[in-house]
């Protein structure tokens, strides 16, 4: 399932519907042990977009 919601959103979303990761394109912290954050900014420039699409892919197959 993807989900969108704004950062200040994300605590509680984590809290009631844990991710397996979260993309984002602001500064976001997650409590230790929670899911691995990934910085979206290349998804939006275009720069380094499939290197980070890989990175997540990689680490979704490694089962995180």
């Amino acid at each position: 399932m993807t989900a969108e919601c704004k950062a200040s959103e994300i605590a509680s979303k984590v809290e009631t519907s844990p991710p397996d990761v979260i993309v984002a394109t602001a500064e976001v912290r997650v409590k230790p042990g929670g899911p691995r954050v990934f910085r979206g900014v290349p998804f939006l420039t275009g720069v380094g977009e499939e290197e980070l699409a890989d990175d997540i892919a990689n680490y979704l197959k490694s089962g995180g």
